[in-house]
């Protein structure tokens, strides 16, 4: 199986009104989000650090929803 990953977008506080945020549970190894690892789903990584944000999930699942890296960048899930 081919595992893809993906350095996401940064964005700014002026890109994050109406959107959900995801941060990690603090004292948590992470991934913040962690999917089923099927054969089309991708890793999202931290645009800043390169840190895994998202591991194994499918795109579709965190349209229009921004990341919160531990090095307290935001990022964007959406791919296109």
């Amino acid at each position: 199986m081919v595992q893809h990953r993906w350095r996401c977008r940064l964005l700014s506080e002026d890109d994050l009104e109406g959107r959900s945020i995801l941060t990690q549970v603090p004292g948590t190894p992470g991934p913040i989000v962690r999917g089923e690892g099927s054969r089309d789903s991708i890793d999202l990584l931290c645009g800043s650090c390169g840190r895994v944000l998202a591991k194994g999930i499918q795109t579709s699942l965190l349209t229009n929803v921004v990341l919160r890296c531990p090095c307290g960048a935001h990022n964007d899930t959406n791919l296109v």
